[in-house]
């Protein structure tokens, strides 16, 4: 799909992107493409949303994204992945910059975000054909003050 991605805050506060979107292999992704982007933040680290929304999705597992949060914006969604905790339930209304999790290492990470594979996954996807994010087309979030460093 060929819009135009929305412009939110970054979901952790002094941290910098350890994987950019689109940057992968094969060893760990599928395709060599990665969906999102990868915040490298300790296990604890407040997780806040990237704009106003509501609550789709949590869940987790062992594998992929472990605990992760799903919020449906205006046209679009957000995916925060690889979470200690959750701190709203579905159908929550959310503010901007509100306090949504904390970031972990739960489900498929690496030891190349830090010793024990914490780190913030967030991804960004325009609506499937059904209206959700399960299948919808994955894009490149951009993220207010991008004149912060940024390590890839």
């Amino acid at each position: 799909m060929d819009q135009k991605s929305p412009i939110g805050l970054r979901p952790v506060d002094g941290y910098m992107i350890t994987r950019a979107f689109g940057v992968g292999d094969i060893k760990h992704y599928k395709g060599g493409f990665h969906k999102g982007t990868d915040w490298g933040c300790p296990k604890g680290t407040p997780v806040k949303a990237y704009n106003a929304g509501k609550v789709t999705t949590i869940g987790g597992g062992p594998d992929g994204w472990g605990t992760y949060l799903v919020l449906a914006h205006d046209g679009y969604f957000t995916i925060y992945a690889h979470l200690l905790e959750t701190f709203c339930n579905p159908k929550d209304l959310i503010k901007q910059g509100q306090v949504i999790a904390l970031s972990g290492n739960s489900g498929n990470v690496f030891s190349s975000h830090g010793g024990d594979g914490a780190h913030l996954h967030h991804e960004g996807r325009w609506p499937d054909k059904w209206g959700t994010h399960g299948s919808g087309q994955p894009f490149e979030l951009t993220y207010y003050d991008e004149t912060a460093p940024i390590k890839v």
